[in-house]
């Protein structure tokens, strides 16, 4: 059976609103994690990790859990996905401060490594068919720059 998480509605500082320099701080803290990410670099690619509060339900109770997201970067980059009972192992974890997979395969971005400063991308979707013959055709992405 699946495991349902609500992270709740996504923060300002989410990559699908866009990405800007502003968001992006060398160090996540008690005081920042809620509107700021870290960036890291892992073989030269870069990764914008940033931490979500969830809520799980396990036996019946609702448990508080923090969530460790990798954007951008390559998919096997997912794999560095993690969630934590408390916010301070999460915290630890994201800045690679913990001896984790995630520190030992990763650097701090410098600013020559951060991405280009974009807004959020739009899609347009076409459709042909009329009723309930109607069909997806095509969708198209197009980037926004800031």
């Amino acid at each position: 059976m699946g495991t349902i998480i609500d992270l709740g509605m996504a923060p300002p500082h989410d990559p699908m609103f866009g990405i800007s320099s502003d968001n992006i701080v060398p160090r996540l803290a008690p005081k920042n994690w809620r509107t700021k990410a870290i960036g890291l670099t892992k073989e030269g690619r870069f990764l914008y990790v940033m931490v979500q509060l969830g809520r799980q339900k396990i036996d019946g109770k609702k448990q508080k859990r923090y969530y460790v997201r990798v954007h951008l970067g390559l998919p096997e980059d997912r794999s560095l996905n993690a969630d934590f009972d408390n916010l301070a192992d999460a915290l630890a974890y994201a800045n690679g401060e913990d001896g984790s997979a995630l520190a030992s395969s990763t650097h701090l971005a410098s600013p020559d490594q951060m991405p280009e400063e974009r807004g959020a991308d739009f899609f347009i979707s076409g459709f042909t068919g009329q009723g309930k013959d109607r069909r997806t055709n095509f969708t198209i992405r197009l980037p926004t720059k800031v």
